[in-house]
């Protein structure tokens, strides 16, 4: 699980080793959390740690068991777009 560093979005991967997703949240300024549009959004099977760059500009996603890494672009309404280089062995 991360949060970006403005407080702004919470992404969850759901490790489900057959459809690896990640969930994505917006977090209103009361604490509220509500379904970004588009999530959950397509990650690798086996979904580890996810972490989000300082700037909020890109997230990355292990897959625990492959030891692969995906990165996203991070839209501004907080939806995530694969990079076209991405997964890193």
């Amino acid at each position: 699980m991360a949060i970006g560093p403005a407080g702004k979005f919470l992404y969850v991967g759901t490790g489900n080793p057959y459809s690896g997703k990640v969930a994505g949240f917006s977090i209103g300024s009361g604490g509220a959390s509500t379904a970004i549009p588009g999530s959950p959004f397509k990650a690798k099977r086996y979904t580890g740690s996810i972490a989000i760059d300082p700037k909020a500009k890109f997230a990355y996603v292990s897959d625990s068991r492959f030891e692969e890494l995906s990165s996203y672009r991070i839209l501004a309404n907080g939806a995530l777009k694969p990079l076209s280089t991405s997964p890193f062995p």
